[in-house]
């Protein structure tokens, strides 16, 4: 089969920091490659050094030119805030999007195009040649899981929605998204597939494939219980609620020696120019510093792949107190990696935590019964190592890409034939 990768023009393939989507759209264009399939990405040139094409473990990677856009300015204007963010991270993708338009008319050979984004998608389906019965849109987006959905959430679901329609199939990574575009669409259930987003690759993801000790000497965490935390620095991650359960922790119950390590960007599609990004990390340091956290709370930034793998390995807890989420892979990761995982009952979560079995689930926003669940498993090591146990477990028998890489290209086949009878009957 010749594949085709859109992705949205915003992150550099490969990822050097991780990335979720990129990640997904890299390890999966590596697993089918070596199955012998064809896989091209189509990615975004960030600097004048990037090649025009590269090869990658048997990936072909295009580099189209695209004009970025710098729109702070925007932030400071009265009434604007975040929506600068949007507007910015918006006309960056329909630039990318446009360009990869021109790159497909140019383009005759593939079997089915993934489109990873709702704004490029829509570009493609409106402006898209001969080649549009193949594209595939693959949903990333956690917004269909926020409860209860903001105007933006709103927005942005039905637009997602309608691409789906448009495209006549679609790729989700959770049964009741599925079930709510197919009864929003009329399509049948059979056009839309359910594959997870979120799987690891084990051999990488393991107790024995990171030597922590390094990890443990720089972060001074020798003797000390840590909570791991990995994702982004923005609102919708619940970053502030764990900051709270951690003051209850140190400093109500007394649990001076946990550490509760941040690891994560700040930015979002430039975010780090915007007043109104920073005004939500700003309150997170302020809660840190306001309740005397800044030796037990650190907030670490983005690092190296290879580091994350150590600050997995050295860690005994992983929290995910999102508010929304769609198929976070980092709780897959940390149970590759044997940890127990506290994580808030969104989004697919609940299928990968298991409350009581690898880790426990929790209500989002709920500080009191976040600090009591991490507190329990700091309280009782013995239950923390055998639900440890089962997370690796798990992550085995339900993540590995070894076991997904082969449906995935089934769903590819079984979608585009779908399409092209729901085409002939109308």
């Amino acid at each position: 089969m010749r594949i085709v990768h859109i992705t949205n023009g915003g992150v550099r393939m490969p990822p050097r920091h991780g990335g979720g989507v990129e990640a997904y759209i890299l390890i999966g264009s590596r697993r089918h490659a070596a199955l012998g399939h064809s896989v091209l990405i189509v990615d975004r040139k960030y600097t004048a050094a990037d090649p025009d094409t590269e090869e990658l473990n048997g990936v072909k990677i295009v580099r189209l030119g695209a004009r970025r856009w710098d729109l702070s300015p925007l932030s400071r204007l009265p009434g604007v805030g975040d929506l600068a963010l949007v507007i910015n991270g918006a006309v960056d993708q329909l630039s990318f999007a446009l360009a990869a338009r021109n790159y497909l008319n140019r383009m005759d050979w593939a079997d089915v195009i993934l489109v990873h984004s709702t704004i490029v998608g829509w570009v493609l389906a409106i402006l898209g040649g001969g080649w549009k019965d193949k594209l595939i849109y693959v949903s990333h987006s956690a917004r269909r899981f926020s409860h209860p959905r903001s105007l933006m959430d709103r927005v942005a679901v039905g637009l997602e929605t309608e691409l789906v329609r448009r495209f006549k199939k679609g790729m989700f990574s959770v049964e009741h998204a599925k079930e709510e575009v197919a009864q929003a669409t009329g399509l049948s259930r059979e056009n839309i597939a359910v594959i997870p987003a979120n799987c690891v690759e084990l051999q990488f993801f393991s107790a024995a494939s990171a030597d922590p000790q390094e990890i443990i000497d720089k972060y001074q965490l020798r003797g000390k219980l840590t909570v791991l935390f990995v994702g982004r620095i923005r609102e919708n991650k619940g970053v502030d609620y764990l900051v709270r359960a951690a003051d209850q922790i140190v400093n109500t119950f007394g649990h001076r020696d946990a550490r509760f390590l941040l690891v994560g960007p700040v930015e979002d599609f430039g975010a780090n120019k915007y007043e109104a990004h920073s005004r939500y990390v700003e309150k997170v340091r302020h809660l840190i510093d306001s309740r005397g956290l800044h030796e037990h709370v650190r907030l670490l930034g983005e690092v190296p792949v290879e580091e994350l793998g150590e600050l997995y390995a050295a860690s005994q807890i992983f929290v995910l107190p999102s508010l929304s989420e769609a198929s976070p892979r980092v709780v897959v990761e940390a149970m590759a990696f044997g940890k127990p995982v506290v994580a808030t009952r969104v989004g697919m979560l609940s299928q990968a935590v298991e409350d009581g079995y690898n880790g426990f689930l929790v209500r989002p926003r709920d500080v009191r019964q976040l600090t009591e669940k991490i507190r329990y498993l700091i309280e009782h090591p013995e239950e923390r190592a055998h639900m440890a146990a089962n997370a690796r477990k798990k992550a085995e028998e339900e993540f590995s890409w070894d076991k997904v890489a082969q449906r995935m290209i089934e769903a590819y086949d079984l979608l585009t034939r779908r399409a092209a009878e729901v085409t002939e009957r109308s």
